[in-house]
């Protein structure tokens, strides 16, 4: 995911744009019922949506949550500023940039569960986009795997996108 031009990161466009792609890959065609088995696009798409809780400094216990995008399966993801930040106040809402992260059962029956430590790469509050790298287990000190075996939605082309195109979202609204 980290691409230089002349020493600095793709501008935050190329990532919004990206994250256009990767919510059109998550469904261009019309809804469908639901079927057992089917919807291969559908099925990768929500093994790689992911709960993102990122503590809040100073106060104890309080988190602010949300849900992101798996980008590589080494564990970049794509989430919304105001998951990581204030917005208005353009500060993060805790100086070292630490999320937790959930992932969802391979069954995709029951919740996620909480697995990973990451921080955050780089936030735009204006873009209202953040990248986050996991870090770390949660709940070990064992260093992580060369490959951590999360699904990732694929990058496509943001010039296959029309004005009108039909999108389908995903991520755990309300939490």
């Amino acid at each position: 995911m980290r691409r230089y031009l002349q020493g600095r990161l793709i501008p935050w466009t190329s990532l919004l744009a990206v994250l256009a792609v990767v919510t059109l890959l998550i469904g261009v065609s019309a809804p469908a019922a639901a079927q057992g088995g089917g919807r291969p696009q559908l099925r990768r798409a929500l093994l790689a949506t992911v709960r993102v809780a990122v503590p809040n400094d100073g106060e104890e216990d309080s988190y602010s949550t949300g849900s992101g995008t798996i980008l590589s399966t080494d564990g970049t993801i794509l989430t919304n500023y105001h998951v990581v930040g204030d917005i208005d106040k353009g500060e993060m809402y805790n100086k070292n940039g630490l999320a937790f992260i959930a992932i969802n059962p391979t069954n995709l029956k029951g919740l996620p569960t909480w697995q990973y430590e990451a921080e955050v790469v780089r936030a735009d509050p204006v873009l209202d986009l953040a990248l986050l790298n996991v870090t770390a287990f949660m709940e070990s000190q064992d260093p992580l795997p060369q490959a951590l075996g999360l699904v990732a939605m694929e990058v496509a082309d943001s010039d296959a996108l029309n004005i009108g195109d039909e999108l389908d979202v995903i991520g755990f609204p309300g939490i």
